[in-house]
């Protein structure tokens, strides 16, 4: 018998309610995987950064037949980021 594994398998959304930040975890990916981080990440810290960083995934979204027309400016406004960024960033893929 396994008591950790017993124990995080009978954990409910309602015994997260007292943190925050694993209340907005169960409701945005459910209580099994909340569970399965819980099991495998618990007491790591870890930051998850803004889409804003992953310029390979920018990079392949924009250049899309159906994105590759859309201006600098309209593109840094839907991502809010600068006109600039995003023109250096469409440089760097030529």
């Amino acid at each position: 018998m396994n008591l950790k594994r017993e124990i995080i398998e009978d954990i409910q959304a309602d015994d997260l309610k007292g943190n925050e930040f694993l209340s907005d975890i169960v409701a945005l990916i459910g209580i099994e995987s909340t569970r399965i981080l819980i099991e495998n990440l618990s007491g790591i810290q870890f930051y998850i950064p803004t889409f804003k960083t992953y310029d390979s995934s920018i990079r392949r979204v924009l250049q899309k037949p159906e994105n590759k027309g859309l201006s600098a400016l309209k593109i840094s406004q839907e991502l809010g980021m600068s006109k600039r960024t995003i023109q250096k960033l469409r440089k760097t893929w030529n």
